[in-house]
């Protein structure tokens, strides 16, 4: 990608943020930057150079008000993504995509679901401790079997995943995972914060303390919620954060098409 492209990319993704920005203060949710966006925003005060994505969190209490309030407070412009909204969506968190834009990953989903720029919002969950790496694991293994995969974004799906997905989870059912994901969300001690989107679970336990509350950093010029306890969070994600890593390790994602 040119960065001429990659610019227009980021102002898209930024326009997308400032309406997740404002219905969240509209409504009093809580989110915060995630993963090599809070990286950004500590190192590089915006996106790193070479990414090409904007991935924000919520708990999940403030990730379900999120998902109920959201869908009627978009701008038209906007797309809420989920697997109840896109009947073509593989994947368990929501997104919220620009309309009458187009961005496909080589490890994309189906080229018939909504295809737009996006951001990803992802649920952290409260498990005990002492629970917390099974817990991950099961919840990991969980999507991968049997949420609805399609094997790349220009291929027909796969018919037997499909079949399978749709016998465990499928649309009407989501609530079953949800069930597994909220068992604890009413612990107040004695727990740590799951992804469970990540594949590689188990960097991603963390700390409850981390979770404490949010301040806001400078991103693109803009401010938005990073977690107070970033410098522990960024440490699990990704260890000495703030050195570059290898030239050759700055990559972006395998986008086959983008449309802006």
């Amino acid at each position: 990608m040119d960065s001429a492209t990659l610019d227009r990319l980021h102002a898209t993704q930024i326009e997308i943020l400032c309406e997740i920005d404002r219905i969240c203060r509209l409504n009093n949710i809580n989110y915060f930057l995630d993963s090599g966006t809070a990286l950004g925003a500590i190192r590089h005060h915006g996106f790193i150079p070479w990414d090409d994505d904007v991935d924000i969190a919520m708990l999940r209490e403030d990730y379900d008000k999120f998902c109920e309030i959201a869908p009627s407070c978009l701008k038209k412009d906007y797309f809420f993504q989920s697997l109840l909204s896109d009947q073509y969506y593989n994947k368990l968190h929501v997104k919220i995509r620009k309309n009458n834009t187009k961005y496909i990953e080589s490890t994309g989903g189906c080229d018939k679901m909504h295809n737009g720029i996006f951001i990803d919002i992802v649920p952290f969950d409260k498990i005990p401790s002492r629970l917390g790496k099974l817990a991950c694991f099961l919840a990991y293994t969980y999507q991968r079997m049997f949420v609805y995969n399609y094997e790349k974004a220009t291929l027909k799906p796969n018919i037997f995943k499909s079949t399978i997905s749709s016998l465990f989870t499928g649309r009407n059912t989501l609530g079953r995972y949800n069930k597994i994901c909220k068992m604890y969300s009413r612990l107040k001690k004695n727990y740590s914060y799951v992804a469970f989107d990540y594949p590689d679970y188990q960097r991603f336990i963390f700390p409850a303390e981390i979770f404490s509350g949010t301040e806001l950093t400078l991103f693109e010029e803009k401010e938005f919620p990073i977690l107070k306890g970033y410098d522990a969070y960024l440490r699990i994600m990704y260890g000495d954060y703030m050195q570059l890593p290898p030239i050759e390790d700055r990559v972006t994602h395998s986008i086959i098409v983008i449309e802006l």
